[in-house]
Order: structure tokens, then C-alpha cells, then sequence
């Protein structure tokens, strides 16, 4: 009688649980746990480091069983260091709206990719005594970030603090968002005050020219400054004036070359001497 009371119950508790293990099994076997597939030419793609970053994404589609096209949720996840053939992967993911997604490998090479570049605003000459504050006088700039100074970190070569007279080797070192790093080698130099008495501006401090082309020394002169008079150099030297350099600059093999001008003139007996540098980089 008790069992009889009590069997609408026991039916409504048994439909609810075929309908919970139904409900299970038709989950089981209906949930949609198959990734898209990405479709993309597997040879190595050649862009420019000018080029937009969805061209990285040109030519590759994705499509899933469930919601047929789904391009639209391509995405690069990651962008991968370029070695030295200018090459790096790219891994692009897809997703369809079940949450399952798909990643492949796409080897990319720039045809027109250059390592980060250094340069100077002002020659790496200090007077001691004053502040040596290298990095105020050198630049970087990448193709693919710009400006990238901020990031350029030094040290010092030579024993002994930068600070004293003489000259003292430095390696710059820079690196870009692509992991790519340029080293550069050179010399700043602290020289003891009284020396020059005016001023001599070049064209470039710093200057990257490569292998087999010619290099003259003149044609980095622009002004001499002495006193409050400015003189142009640009076209040609005034027979008045008296230009020394040293250093040879031996295009025909990679390396890095300081170049130094030491510029005299006289007026009414008394010698204005003006001094400056320029690093050439012969590129390989």
C-alpha cells in the first residue's frame, strides 16, 4: 500500500534520470570536438618589413566541419626571432565557436631586412672633467620598430674608468623586437681641456658604407666654428686652412674605421684649432 502511495514519485525520479542519462549521452556524442582546419601554402612566404602585419595572414583560410567557414577567426599568435637568413615562424590560430582551436607554423622571410643600425648625433669626444654621458651622443634605429635607442646598453673595453684621458674602447649592443642584435666597437675619447679652441661640425659622425666603395675624408667637412664666426667647408676648403687626418679607411674589407680631423686657422697671429671624429663602417 506504502509502495502504491508512493509510485507517482518513484515514475517522476525515473523519467528525470532517463532523461538526465539520455541528456548525457546525446552530449557524449553530439558535442562538436573537432578543430577547424587551416588551409595555407606551406613554401617559405617573402614579404617586406614595410608590409601591413595582416599580410602575414594572405592566403590562409580556415574551415570547420560544424560552421563551415570560419577565416574570420584567424589570428597570429606569435611571431617568432629572425636568424640570419632574415627568416622566422609565425604560429596562426583558428577557432570555431565550439571553443576548439588550431595553430600551424608558417615559415616568413623578409627580402628586405636589415640589422638594427647605429648612429651618432655628435662625435664621441668629451672634455675631462665634464660628463661622459655616451649615450646622449648615440642613436639606433631598426626597420621594423624605428627607434629603438632606448634600448641600447654599453661596456667598457678598455681597463680603467671612461672618464680619464685618453681613449677608451666601448661595445654598444642593441637589440630589437624580433630579437635581432647589432654589437658595435668603438672608441670615445676624453681629451684634457685647452687643447682646441674651436669647433668643427661633420656631416655624419657615423657612417655605414659598403665593401669596394671609394671614401675621401673631405666630404664629411661642413662648418668651422671659431669665435662668432661660422664658415661653411661644404664645397671646398679654404686655402687658409689647414686639415690633418688620421686613420685609414680600407673599403675593401669589412670592419669598423675611426677617422679623425684635426682642422687649424689663423688669423692675426693667433691659431684656431678645431678637432672632431667620424666612425666608418665598412660593411661585409
Amino acid at each position: 500500500m506504502k509502495i502504491k502511495k508512493n509510485l507517482p514519485l518513484l515514475v517522476f525520479l525515473a523519467i528525470v534520470l532517463a532523461l538526465f542519462v539520455g541528456y548525457r549521452t546525446w552530449k557524449t556524442y553530439t558535442t562538436d570536438v573537432t578543430p577547424p582546419v587551416i588551409t595555407y601554402d606551406n613554401t617559405v612566404m617573402e614579404i617586406s618589413v614595410h608590409d601591413d602585419q595582416s599580410m602575414l595572414l594572405a592566403g590562409v583560410t580556415a574551415s570547420d566541419d560544424c560552421d563551415g567557414d570560419v577565416s574570420n577567426s584567424l589570428m597570429i599568435e606569435k611571431i617568432g626571432v629572425i636568424n640570419e637568413d632574415h627568416e622566422f615562424v609565425v604560429t596562426v590560430a583558428a577557432f570555431d565557436t565550439s571553443g576548439n582551436v588550431t595553430k600551424v607554423r608558417r615559415n616568413v622571410r623578409y627580402v628586405d631586412y636589415e640589422s638594427p643600425k647605429f648612429d651618432l648625433a655628435s662625435p664621441l669626444l668629451f672634455l675631462y672633467g665634464r660628463d661622459v654621458n655616451v649615450t646622449s651622443c648615440i642613436t639606433a634605429n631598426d626597420l621594423i620598430d624605428g627607434d629603438i635607442s632606448q634600448r641600447i646598453k654599453f661596456t667598457a673595453l678598455s681597463d680603467g674608468a671612461i672618464t680619464a684621458e685618453g681613449v677608451h674602447d666601448l661595445m654598444f649592443r642593441v637589440t630589437n623586437s624580433r630579437g635581432d642584435t647589432s654589437e658595435l666597437i668603438i672608441p670615445i675619447e676624453v681629451y684634457p681641456a685647452g687643447d682646441y679652441n674651436a669647433t668643427l661640425l661633420l656631416s655624419d659622425y657615423l657612417v655605414y658604407i659598403p665593401t669596394g666603395e671609394s671614401f675621401d675624408a673631405k666630404e664629411y667637412l661642413q662648418y668651422y666654428k671659431y669665435d662668432d664666426t661660422s664658415v661653411f667647408l661644404g664645397s671646398a676648403l679654404p686655402p687658409a686652412y689647414r686639415l690633418t687626418t688620421r686613420g685609414v679607411v680600407d673599403t675593401s674589407k669589412p670592419g669598423v674605421y675611426p677617422v679623425s680631423y684635426t682642422l687649424s686657422y689663423t688669423v692675426d697671429k693667433y691659431t684656431y684649432t678645431a678637432y672632431s671624429k667620424l666612425i666608418v663602417i665598412v660593411e661585409g
